[in-house]
């Protein structure tokens, strides 16, 4: 079994289209008169053209389904980064609000010029009747304005979720002791 190599093929490929358009010729002569030598040169050259536009128009069209191909597996990308881009948007929003939930806030307290925050949060707290509170971290929310007669709020990150449930349990005690000042989520 051997296989034709594809010179011979195309050999024989181009004498069958010639024994067609001469086939095709005859017939033509029979039924409209003779053809000259002119006119069977016009005809092969229009058909070698049409045969040259065909092959443009193929590759053409093959180049044109390349990038259809390319713009749809581009489109699928594009797709999924959109619903990766959500979910890590959504991952975002969880954690800051996880990373905000040991967090209170404390309004109310006049402000003074290098407060020690950490300082006005405990002696708050013990003035609640709470002695553990871990506080990590606490300042002041926004710029300071000499202008504003209202003082700034206090943000005050603790330690765990259970010293702000204390907190929050307890916060009502401040109303006797404290006037005009709230601690809030």
């Amino acid at each position: 079994d051997k296989k034709p190599k594809s010179d011979d093929v195309d050999n024989k490929r181009e004498i069958v289209d010639r024994l067609c358009i001469e086939e095709q010729l005859a017939i033509f002569a029979r039924n409209y008169g003779q053809v000259d030598a002119s006119t069977i040169e016009g005809f092969n050259t229009s058909i070698e053209f049409l045969s040259a536009s065909f092959i443009e128009l193929k590759e053409e069209m093959l180049q044109l389904t390349s990038k259809v191909k390319e713009q749809s597996a581009l489109e699928e990308e594009v797709r999924i980064l959109k619903n990766r881009n959500s979910d890590l948007q959504n991952r975002v929003i969880e954690l800051e609000e996880y990373s905000r939930r040991n967090n209170i806030v404390i309004s109310g307290i006049p402000e003074q010029r290098k407060e020690d925050c950490m300082k006005i949060c405990s002696d708050l707290f013990q003035l609640m009747g709470i002695e553990e509170a871990h506080i990590l971290h606490a300042r002041r929310l926004g710029t300071n304005s000499e202008s504003s007669r209202t003082p700034r709020k206090l943000l005050v990150k603790l330690q765990s979720y259970s010293d702000k449930e204390v907190i929050m349990r307890n916060r009502f005690s401040l109303k006797d002791r404290r006037e005009g000042v709230f601690i809030d989520h």
